[in-house]
Formats: structure tokens, C-alpha cells, sequence
């Protein structure tokens, strides 16, 4: 039922058409803004929340999910935002790669406390732990699951500079793992005895892992298994909030763990116990989930302004290309900048019949009057533009260093949020976010040879 309100609200079917909801007693007010616009849901009173997945070209279907905002944006090209929120800035504002990198002393994926090397016995299979900088050297069979480890036998893995064998190439470690699962010849006894190796933990890291060690299992819980990566790595929150409650409790977890092999240890066993279960295991993560919701409310009432502007090659004669589009969203005075599964929810770039997504996202933060006015600045990509991706677009590479250097001594490439993040802002700046954006369109287009 609806967050603070009792009863059951919603009654669900499936059918070949997609996912239907029902609501009953039920207010619905559009909110619309260049760009996007969202749908607000109130039943008998309470706010209520769902998300809405497009099944056909021609209709929109929903799907119920425990908290958010109705986002609706038809095949046609309507608007788009769908719901999630404010975390506190150690967690929900970075993938649980950074997260657990930041908590190390690491910065992004790779860069991980080493530790002793951990076999983990799970069948035919096993897993060994494999500090990040040393080779895998053992005498078995090996797959790299996630993560990039010298002397294995088999990549399967999203990072960048992968040896993946094309004909496995998904966008998360734990898509390639399944779909390698997937192809394989049940009588292929080559792997029936291989050792997973990776060589930091994270939520992707961790699915992949369990992945190729229960690949039966698996194939049971892939849904859940690659919404909780995707919250991981890139941010997303997709149709539900199962992901982002497993990701939250294996980040938490696995920091509380102390290292990374030490995390898979105590995780491994339990993987799907929590993928079964994880909606009772709120202590995990209920209160970063629900700064999540509210956060995403600020968007949907308005509070926080979204905006979109168009790379329009045509008005630029100094280069040619695109850079893409940047979204925009702007904070009230006060309101602390949006973390990245608000951001990706608000510029959504993989749901079917979005039309075209954001390749640059501009995070503005307006200063009071008693501080003197402006705007703060966060320039980034979205979060998944770190990876190697087949089906989510590829993202232009930003030169952050020129960049900066074009903009001048206000902007700076230090102490950056996320693996994604270009520039920022060092203090207040007058500029309105809608010029800021188009300066920093041209300030790209005018280094496009440089990067060519």
C-alpha cells in the first residue's frame, strides 16, 4: 500500500501485453516541464507511488512498485521521469564501485585494498579473490568475472580494454556471465572444474561472481540479479526498488566486512537468501531508500527544475560533430545536490520508447541572496558512460583538463563525485544554468579536433 497508509491500493496481473496496474480511488496530477513531465499519484489521500513501463507502441501500462512517482512518456515521444531520491553523499550519490573505492582509499573500480588470496569452494567451480595489480597464476581453467585480472583464461567482463569474446558482450559483467551461461554446451567439460577470479568487490562483481559459480540458480534470479548490478555500477534504479535495496545492503555489508575478500567471504554464501528476501532485511537499507524517495519528490513537485538543452550542430561553425544533448537540473536554495540514481531517473536513457537520452548532465545549485547568489556546478556524464556498453549509447570521452582550462581558474577537475563526473564548479558563479549549458557545449565543440 501506499507509503503511511494502509490497505491495499493496487491489484496487479500479468498479461502478454506487459505489466498492468489498477488504482483504485485514485487522483492523478501532470506535472510537465521542457523535457519531461511526471504524473503524481494520490490514493484516498496518501501520496502513492508506481512507475510506468511501456509495453506497446501504441499504450501505456503500469507497473506497481513500493514507493516512487508515476513517470509517464508514451512511444511517441511524450516525457519522461521516473522516481527516486536523495541519499547521503558516502552512498546513494555514487555506483557501489566509488562507494566502496572512496570507503578504501580507492578511486573507481580497480583500485581496492589488497588482501591474502581466498579460495571459496561452490561445486564444480570455485572462486578465488585475486588482489588488484597481481596475475592469476594457477593451473586451472580461469574466468575473469568483472574487473580485469591478467593470466586468466576467460574475460567476462564490461570494464574497459576487455578481452570479452564478442558474441558475449552485454553492458553489465553480470549480463555477459549470464549470457555465457546461457551459450554454453551443458556437455562442455572445459569450465566444469574453472576458477572465477576478480579482484575487487561490488554489487556486479559480486552477481557475476555468484553467477558462474550457481549458474542454475541464476538463471532463476536474473531479473533481480542485473537490477541490482545496474543500481551498482551505473546508477539506475529500474522498475522497482528490489535493485537498489540489494545493492545498499551489499555495499553496507561489504564495507562493514573490512575488505573486499573478506566481503565476498561472508557474501557468497548468502547471495540468494537476499535475493530471495531482501524486502525483509529493511534494516539494510530503509532509511537510505527512503532519503532516495524523498529526495525524487523535490523533482516531481517542482522544487527541483529540469530542463533540457539541444546540441544544435548547426549554430556552431568553429566545429563540427555532436557533443549531445546536456540535461539540467537546478536546486533551490538549500537543497543539496541530486545524487546519481536521481539524476538517472530523471534523464532515463534505456527504457524503450524514451527517445533520445542526455550524454552531459548539468547539476546547478543556486546560492541564497545572503551568500551572495549564483549557481554551484556539476558537469558529468551519466554513470554508466565508464563502462564498455553494447546496448546503452556510447558517450562521447570528455578532455576534463582542457575542458577546465577553457572555462578558466573558477572550474576545477579535483574532488570530483563519481567515476563520471568532468568539471565542477570551485565556488558560486553568476551564470544562469541554460547559458551555462550552451558554454559548455561550445567549450567542448571547440576541443573536438583535439579529441578526434
Amino acid at each position: 500500500g501506499p507509503r503511511g497508509g494502509g490497505g491495499s491500493w493496487v491489484k496487479r496481473t500479468r498479461s502478454l501485453a506487459g505489466v498492468l496496474v489498477w488504482v483504485k480511488r485514485t487522483k492523478i496530477t501532470l506535472l510537465s516541464g521542457p523535457g519531461l513531465s511526471v504524473a503524481r499519484m494520490s490514493a484516498c489521500g496518501t501520496p502513492a507511488r508506481a512507475v510506468v513501463l511501456l509495453a506497446t507502441l501504441t499504450s501505456v501500462v503500469s507497473f506497481s512498485a513500493p514507493a516512487g512517482l508515476l513517470g509517464l512518456r508514451s512511444s511517441k515521444g511524450l516525457a519522461a521521469c521516473w522516481g527516486s531520491g536523495l541519499g547521503k553523499p558516502h552512498s546513494s550519490q555514487y555506483s557501489s564501485a566509488a562507494r566502496l573505492a572512496a570507503s578504501r582509499g580507492g578511486q573507481g573500480p580497480g583500485r581496492r585494498r589488497a588482501g591474502a588470496l581466498s579460495l571459496v569452494s561452490e561445486g564444480g567451480r570455485k572462486f578465488q579473490f585475486v588482489p588488484h595489480g597481481q596475475e592469476y597464476s594457477g593451473p586451472e581453467p580461469s574466468i575473469c568475472a568483472d574487473g580485469l585480472v591478467e593470466g586468466t583464461t576467460l574475460q567476462l567482463t564490461h570494464w574497459q580494454n576487455n578481452k570479452t569474446p564478442a558474441e558475449y558482450k552485454e553492458d553489465l559483467s553480470t549480463e555477459i556471465a549470464l549470457r555465457w551461461s546461457k551459450l554454453l554446451d551443458e556437455d562442455d567439460q572445459e569450465w566444469a572444474d574453472a576458477t572465477v577470479v576478480n579482484n575487487h568487490f561490488d554489487t556486479d562483481g559480486l552477481m557475476t561472481v555468484w553467477a558462474l559459480l550457481h549458474p542454475k540458480l541464476a538463471k532463476k534470479w536474473a531479473s533481480r540479479m542485473v537490477s541490482a548490478a545496474a543500481a551498482g555500477d551505473f546508477l539506475e534504479w529500474g522498475l522497482g526498488d528490489a535493485g537498489v535495496m540489494l545493492d545498499i545492503a551489499f555495499t553496507r555489508l561489504g564495507e562493514e566486512a573490512g575488505s573486499d575478500e573478506a566481503a565476498y567471504e561472508t557474501l557468497l554464501p548468502r547471495v540468494e537468501e537476499f535475493l530471495m528476501g531482501i524486502e525483509g532485511m529493511d534494516h539494510l537499507w530503509k532509511e537510505e531508500l527512503a532519503e532516495l524517495h524523498e529526495a525524487f519528490d523535490l523533482v516531481a513537485d517542482g522544487a527541483v527544475v529540469c530542463s533540457r538543452v539541444s546540441d544544435d550542430g548547426g549554430s556552431y561553425s568553429h566545429a563540427s560533430g555532436s557533443i549531445g544533448d546536456i540535461g539540467i537540473m537546478v536546486h533551490p536554495p538549500g537543497v543539496a545536490a541530486s545524487p546519481g540514481l536521481v539524476v538517472s531517473r530523471t534523464f532515463p536513457q534505456t527504457m524503450p520508447g524514451l527517445g533520445k537520452g542526455v550524454a552531459r548532465i548539468l547539476v546547478a545549485t543556486q546560492r541564497s541572496e545572503q551568500l551572495g547568489g549564483g549557481f554551484s556546478y556539476i558537469y558529468e556524464r551519466p554513470a554508466y558512460a565508464w563502462a564498455e556498453t553494447v546496448y546503452r549509447p556510447t558517450i562521447r570521452e570528455a578532455d576534463a583538463a582542457a575542458i577546465q582550462e577553457v572555462l578558466g581558474g573558477e572550474w576545477t577537475t579535483k574532488n570530483l563525485r563519481g567515476m563520471t563526473s568532468i568539471v565542477m564548479t570551485v565556488g558560486a558563479v553568476q551564470t544562469a544554468p541554460e547559458e551555462m549549458a550552451r558554454l559548455l557545449i561550445g567549450a567542448e565543440r571547440s576541443l573536438l579536433t583535439r579529441l578526434a
